[in-house]
């Protein structure tokens, strides 16, 4: 977001971005219902779950949120010890895995289930990024969940100074089989070479994102702030890479596969509409 709010403030003027700090997904998505802020990044699993009131949504639907476009795609795996005797995800059947947050549980869940591992056959431990890798190098944790596609900074460190092994799907059977049975996630491939010791491709876990908006945030704005980003890709991604993603062709590949979970705010789809992308 902090990429956003300077191409905005940059290219659009007389918009004023001020950027906010959120505990996560569940917490930016919340804060745009309620109207605390205008316009935030969602993890696609967890603003279908608000849009439909489902786990941590159940007392509250989030039915004021809007959707703005397409943003990063992220990618979940396992981090081991490289001198541990987990080669696969059932390997950690009943094993110590760390998670950084209660949604990172749920993602945690779904990832495992379609790997035959149900939610009675491992212990959880919630952790920080950082505390997760403290926990795998003093042997107190057997796995940790982390994004590690964009790459995670915490991942490199630990991978460069005790050596790791990354877990993901065994094949692209196992891997279609997870897309098909989820129908907000879809897999990625984590390039060989992203990080030390990693010598070949692994195919994991992929959720995407969605920029979101309140229902009522005046249309004009919200169509120079969709105008704005996607015009402007080129400058977002010297600001950070994986903004790469705040695209035209990112946005209708969504659309084209159906990952629209919130209908379009007016404003973005005027825009879209002018742009091409919808109909």
């Amino acid at each position: 977001m902090v990429a956003m709010a300077k191409v905005l403030e940059d290219k659009a003027r007389d918009i004023k971005p001020v950027v906010e700090t959120t505990s996560g997904s569940a917490h930016a998505i919340r804060l745009v219902d309620s109207g605390e802020l205008t316009i935030s990044s969602g993890l696609l699993d967890t603003v279908d779950r608000g849009w439909k009131g489902e786990r941590e949504f159940q007392k509250k639907k989030l039915t004021n949120l809007r959707t703005v476009m397409a943003f990063t795609d992220i990618g979940d795996a396992f981090v081991v010890r490289k001198n541990s005797p987990y080669r696969k995800v059932r390997d950690l059947k009943g094993k110590r895995i760390g998670v950084p947050s209660p949604a990172g549980q749920l993602a945690l869940e779904t990832v495992l289930k379609a790997h035959g591992i149900g939610p009675k056959d491992y212990t959880v431990r919630f952790l920080s990024y950082t505390a997760q890798s403290d926990a795998l190098r003093d042997g107190t944790l057997d796995a940790a969940y982390m994004v590690v596609y964009q790459t995670n900074r915490t991942v490199m460190e630990f991978m460069t100074t005790v050596g790791g092994r990354i877990l993901g799907f065994d094949s692209q059977k196992e891997a279609k089989a997870f897309d098909a049975s989820q129908p907000v996630w879809r897999t990625v491939v984590l390039k060989a070479k992203t990080y030390a010791g990693q010598d070949s491709d692994v195919v994991v876990a992929g959720r995407h994102g969605l920029v979101v908006a309140h229902k009522d945030t005046p249309p004009d704005l919200i169509y120079k702030i969709t105008k704005t980003l996607i015009e402007n890709t080129a400058d977002l991604v010297k600001i950070h890479p994986a903004a790469a993603a705040i695209s035209l062709p990112q946005t209708k590949t969504y659309i084209d596969k159906k990952l629209i979970v919130v209908p379009f705010h007016p404003g973005a789809e005027r825009y879209l509409k002018e742009a091409g992308a919808l109909k």
